[in-house]
């Protein structure tokens, strides 16, 4: 009998997702747009939460498609979905893997049908201003990509 890890992924996704929406609540609720706040004083060079909409891409670029990004962040959703629903046996690294890129497309793409944009606030001053969900999809992409290359080497 095989144990299944299919249950990770939503657990994951759920738990990205609740992550995501309160720390921009958190941040529409405390921070004006526009506003910064850094949490402890001489920090201020280095991070500080600086709340921000962007109707674009990553680094806000192509702001004017902003309307376009819903729907392919939609699209994304159904397709990880789809590719979650079509992963049979897989190691539960990948499910984790899964469940943090659709948790954090899920928080961007709720924000867009919400608000018309996605909210940004982690301000580490030498990179654009980002979110929780952009971090976990990133995170959770990079872990995927290096799982699915040394998998693929052990196979």
């Amino acid at each position: 009998m095989t144990v299944s890890h299919r249950w990770i992924t939503p657990a994951v996704a759920l738990a990205v997702l609740g992550l995501d929406q309160l720390s921009k609540a958190m941040v529409r609720a405390y921070i004006p747009l526009g506003a910064s706040w850094t949490p402890l004083k001489g920090m201020e060079k280095f991070f500080s939460f600086t709340h921000i909409t962007n109707r674009g891409i990553v680094f806000g670029l192509l702001p004017e498609w902003g309307d376009y990004f819903l729907y392919i962040g939609l699209l994304v959703v159904l397709f990880l979905i789809f590719y979650h629903y079509n992963l049979k046996g897989a190691p539960s690294f990948l499910y984790l893997c899964l469940g943090m890129q659709l948790g954090g497309a899920l928080g961007n793409l709720l924000d867009r049908i919400r608000y018309g944009y996605v909210v940004d606030f982690l301000d580490f001053k030498f990179w654009p201003v980002f979110n929780v969900a952009d971090s976990f999809i990133t995170i959770g992409t990079i872990f995927m990509v290096a799982f699915l290359l040394r998998w693929e080497r052990m196979n």
